[in-house]
């Protein structure tokens, strides 16, 4: 498993795959990105394209949503469905991992609805080059934001990706599944009426302890301890993944993002 991403049909892929994205944030090798996304957003979803295998039909990735808690905390996960993004587009963009830094409660609000909704009010925010401490040209002042920003983790560096008319929409299968119960994005995001399950391995303590350094602009490398850890995730990951196709067949499609990319191309040809 070691070097290969579960598929993202379960809650434990999307939080792993969340988590990888965040780990590249913290390389040290890498720019990283603005620490005050991280500190003036009041949530982030963290979005994951499938290059290659199961996904939930309609969609081109799937990923989790977490809302900032007044005391600096995060929600527990809320799975969901990324749609309405052209392969040909994700494709040029070699867009792999995509974070969506939330800037007001409109634009959460407008993601919690059990329909989804579309992504509106991309900031247009000019970072080129920047870093962990970059903040010229953000354009983010101490009295907040509106709308939404996305950065993409694309040919090893992290750059500024518009995103806006994607739909959005909650995998209730995923949070259904993962949780035990019944589930609305409300009542996971806003009322914390969820539990995270006992016995479920994930790295979402990770991506909470991510979170908190990359907000003070940190670098971090996994110990050896953390990588197997990860590695132990992903084979978990990879089973519940399994498991939600096999139990849920009819919602889900394997697929190449090449292979998408082409078919798109051709369609468009004809329509022309």
């Amino acid at each position: 498993m070691s070097g290969v991403r579960p598929d993202r049909l379960s809650m434990e892929g999307m939080i792993w795959n969340a988590d990888h994205v965040l780990q590249q944030a913290l390389d040290p090798k890498t720019d990283g990105v603005p620490k005050d996304l991280f500190a003036k957003c009041v949530g982030i979803l963290m979005l994951s394209v499938v290059e290659a295998g199961f996904v939930f039909s309609g969609s081109v990735g799937t990923g989790i949503l977490l809302k900032k808690n007044e005391d600096g905390s995060w929600s527990k996960p809320c799975a969901m469905g990324l749609a309405g993004v052209g392969w040909g587009f994700l494709v040029g963009a070699a867009a792999k991992d995509i974070m969506v830094f939330i800037f007001d409660q409109n634009s959460l609000n407008g993601m919690l609805g059990d329909a989804g909704a579309r992504i509106g009010g991309q900031l247009n925010l000019t970072l080129g080059p920047f870093g962990r401490n970059y903040e010229g040209g953000i354009g983010i002042s101490t009295s907040g934001a509106t709308g939404t920003f996305s950065i993409a983790f694309s040919k090893g560096a992290f750059i500024s990706l518009s995103v806006e008319g994607a739909v959005i929409s909650p995998r209730g299968t995923a949070n259904d599944g993962f949780y035990g119960k019944v589930t609305t994005p409300n009542s996971i995001i806003m009322q914390d009426d969820v539990e995270l399950p006992a016995g479920r391995p994930t790295l979402i303590q990770s991506v909470y302890d991510s979170l908190a350094k990359l907000q003070e602009g940190e670098t971090y490398v996994p110990t050896e301890e953390e990588v197997a850890q990860k590695e132990a995730a992903a084979s978990a990951a990879q089973k519940a993944s399994e498991e939600v196709a096999k139990s849920d067949p009819a919602s889900v499609q394997k697929i190449n993002i090449e292979e998408e990319a082409k078919k798109e191309a051709e369609s468009t040809k004809m329509d022309i």
